[in-house]
């Protein structure tokens, strides 16, 4: 065989030991393509029924026993040729290995004996399953659903351990994968070059100088030394934490992290004990867009999805697990399968990063989920608690700045770290708060806690603030973000940079609330500190331009809006580049800026590109992507595709009932969009039953007197009126004209949409009298605030001058 250099080989052993001994119960490559002898009838008593596989040492049937059950087994049988005493040796310690074993997943052994001619054999399980590679991808498993598969995979290797087998040849084709009652079970097997641990190990010949026993690129560092130096330590249970290691890479990449196709095993040697294992998050980035792609799909995800599974926990287990020093890896394969399930419960692990913020992230990670049913993302708290250091260095490049914003930024950590402590089930003692409760503790204590510091206690309570907002507990969170700008503007002056991100905050704050004088009053504000603080051209300043540009379209302020949505989305693609994420935040607000004056034919494109980009760095299920839908969705509608517009509708709100829950107010906005398209399509009680839907979140979450509680009453009374039902949609329009007058400017359009509606109801009931003068104001607002010649305009005049002939 090809050896290492300086060192006999012997030339009748193989490069790969696990290909010549992959002979076992799902051998099918091995089986020979000549002529082959006939196959004997019974070994034992076992009928026999098809060759499985042969390798250089031994031949695997297929068999059927009878008494005292009736089963399909696995016979493995020794060559003839190779009834030497090394071979029946190390086919007797496969025998031992495999008896010592009782686990779900490793393949069991029945029975042992020998053939009337003398050849040993033994009957263990019959494995029909596929390696679990072939099978994760034909079934395009997450990597979730991967992860679950590999610790199970460990825990069969423990036990292996724990009866003192070391199996030496774990990779994808020894782990097979067979369904049990309906689930997938990985099923180890082929421990023909395995190792026994105790006091019969010197006895055995499983590891031969100048030989490389195992598959190379699955081999440990160790592993290999021993069979190159005469004076190497053994490998132990470590070394098959290595394999395991780099079997996870795989799962998780889909390639090994060495001995790529067309590498010689020298090559494939030296990396393993030169080169250093590469993290899964690196070699993602590494692959071509296609193949990364395809990857992604077998993975159900996204190539942005993938990658951001890998970074950070499993790029730490992975490397910890592969470390080329055994010392540095998990102590056992039970060790590793524990860190495995620290992660998938958002716990610490033992290969994560050290540091308190690391541990924040996890208890944040793990409160997420335990309220996701209150639809909120508790992330938010630990997200930006840098932004304090950053937002320092930017605005003053002292060290000394920087020190302090670093001192800061811990104490927000540990006040943090301690709030989340109350919802761990150590400190917690069985309670879980409500997401309510953790905020209103946090600002509790905010009030009585950090004393003497100012901008720690600013930062958190922006913070609260901006989660109390994703809770759509309004009023508390205008109470901590206006807390948290009188504190800064004490402490830094009312033009420093901190007091324009408490503005942008509270100005995004009173857009949602329905306070649109307020919100462009506050955004100018920090739109004006940001400019003199970064310039005219930095993505801070865009961000601001993009929110003022949204309060002033919805006051009909078109072409003032469409030109701060164009300055924001030029800063971003110059400075950040065209593909980069917040670009599709401006092109998303631009197409918005096209819908609201009816324009679908030019927001199309830009939605798509905006869809596009989103899509490509978040992933499909992202509330952003949500967003682009929605939009898109809305488009079409107006371009009357309304089967395209129905399913892109139906794409948003399934996101958002997903990641926000089915109370948030964006679910109730799809709800609303989708139940225009709906009654085009004439499925009114489809239309009536979301129209409603959405009208319980709304009034819920915003209370009776915001805007978006006229929007839904406007579809309500549509729905109505097309199904000859004017006198149930009446009341609806009286209310919403009357909304829309105390919320919205005197000459708001949505004001002239439901004194057009209203008109057309009183129309519809015969009561021409009272409909003229309420169809002659929504033709003068119309005509003022879009053109003569709009088509609004024009439908609204052709009402009018159908009730006057």
């Amino acid at each position: 065989m090809t050896t290492p250099p300086d060192r006999p080989g012997s030339p009748h052993e193989p490069t790969d030991i696990g290909e010549f001994l992959r002979d076992g119960p799902a051998a099918g490559p091995g089986t020979p393509s000549g002529p082959q002898p006939p196959l004997p009838q019974r070994i034992g008593r076992y009928r026999i029924l098809e060759l499985l596989g042969q390798g250089g040492m031994g031949t695997v049937y297929l068999a059927e026993q009878t008494e005292p059950i009736r089963r399909q087994v696995a016979i493995k049988l020794i060559r003839s040729s190779r009834l030497d005493a090394q071979f029946t040796h190390r086919f007797e310690a496969e025998r031992q290995a495999l008896a010592r074993m009782s686990h779900p997943c490793i393949a069991q052994v029945y029975e042992a004996g020998d053939t009337e001619d003398g050849q040993p054999f033994f009957a263990m399980e019959h494995v029909p399953g596929e390696p679990i590679t072939d099978y994760c991808d034909r079934e395009r498993l997450s990597i979730d659903a991967r992860l679950d598969l590999f610790v199970a995979i460990c825990r069969g290797i423990h036990h292996a351990h724990q009866k003192g087998v070391l199996h030496r040849d774990i990779k994808p084709a020894n782990i097979l994968v067979a369904t049990e009652q309906g689930r997938p079970v990985p099923k180890i097997i082929d421990f023909g070059v395995a190792k026994v641990l105790d006091g019969e190990a010197s006895d055995s010949p499983a590891t031969v100088f100048g030989v490389v026993i195992g598959t190379p690129s699955y081999l440990s560092p160790e592993a290999i030394a021993a069979s190159t130096a005469a004076d190497s330590a053994d490998p132990d249970t470590r070394s098959d934490v290595y394999a395991l290691g780099v079997l996870l890479f795989e799962l998780l990449v889909g390639e090994r992290p060495f001995g790529r196709s067309g590498e010689s095993l020298l090559q494939i040697l030296r990396q393993v004990t030169e080169g250093e294992v590469p993290t899964p998050s690196a070699r993602w980035r590494a692959l071509a867009s296609r193949e990364c792609e395809s990857r992604a799909a077998l993975r159900a995800t996204s190539p942005a999805g993938a990658l951001r599974a890998l970074r950070g926990d499993l790029d730490g287990i992975t490397l910890k697990a592969t470390a080329r020093q055994r010392e540095m890896r998990y102590d056992s394969a039970a060790e590793l399968a524990n860190d495995i399930e620290r992660h998938r419960r958002f716990e610490p692990v033992l290969a994560g990063r050290p540091g308190r913020l690391y541990i924040l992230g996890k208890f944040a990670r793990r409160y997420r989920a335990a309220v996701v049913a209150t639809g909120v993302v508790i992330l938010a708290l630990a997200a930006g608690v840098a932004a304090r250091t950053l937002e320092a260095q930017r605005a003053n490049r002292e060290a000394a700045a920087a020190r302090q914003a670093q001192a800061e930024a811990a104490e927000v950590v540990e006040f943090l770290v301690d709030l989340f402590e109350v919802n761990d089930p150590g400190t917690a003692r069985g309670s879980t708060i409500t997401a309510r409760e953790l905020l209103d503790r946090g600002a509790g204590e905010l009030r009585s806690r950090l004393d003497g510091q100012p901008l720690p206690r600013a930062r958190l309570f922006d913070t609260i603030g901006r989660v109390y907002q994703q809770l759509e507990l309004h009023e508390p969170a205008e109470a901590s973000i206006t807390e948290a700008l009188v504190l800064r503007e004490q402490s830094l002056g009312p033009v420093h940079p901190e007091v324009g991100t408490s503005l942008v905050h509270l100005g995004d704050l009173q857009w949602v609330r329905g306070d649109y004088p307020a919100a462009e009053a506050t955004l100018r504000r920090a739109l004006a500190i940001r400019e003199q603080a970064f310039g005219d051209d930095d993505p801070a300043v865009a961000d601001v331009l993009d929110n003022l540009g949204s309060v002033l379209e919805i006051q009909a302020r078109y072409p003032e809006a469409e030109a701060m949505h164009r300055r924001a989305l030029a800063i971003r693609a110059r400075e950040l580049g065209p593909d980069a994420l917040p670009v599709a935040s401006s092109l998303d607000d631009l197409a918005v800026s096209h819908l609201d004056r009816g324009d679908g034919a030019t927001a199309e494109p830009l939605f798509r590109r905006a869809l596009a980009i989103r899509e490509s760095h978040l992933g499909p299920d992202d509330p952003q992507v949500a967003t682009t839908a929605n939009g898109l969705a809305i488009a079409l509608f107006q371009l009357r595709q309304f089967e395209d517009s129905a399913a892109m509708h139906g794409r948003a709100l399934a996101i958002r009932e997903k990641v926000l829950g089915p109370e948030s107010s964006a679910v109730a906005q799809s709800l609303n969009n989708l139940s225009s398209v709906q009654i085009e399509l004439g499925r009114f009680a489809e239309a009536e039953a979301a129209l409603l839907r959405a009208a319980a979140i709304w009034q819920k979450n915003l209370g009776p007197d915001h805007p978006r509680i006229g929007i839904v009453q406007l579809g309500l009374a549509d729905l109505y009126l097309r199904r000859s039902e004017a006198t149930r949609a009446e009341p609806l329009l009286r209310s919403t004209v009357t909304l829309f007058e105390r919320t919205l400017d005197a000459g708001h359009p949505r004001l002239a949409v439901a004194l057009h509606a209203l008109a057309r109801c009183l129309f519809a009931l015969g009561r021409a009298e009272e409909g003229r003068p309420v169809c002659a104001r929504a033709l003068a607002l119309r005509e003022k605030a879009l053109g003569p010649d709009d088509p609004m305009t024009v439908e609204t005049r052709n009402l009018c001058a159908a009730e006057t002939r």
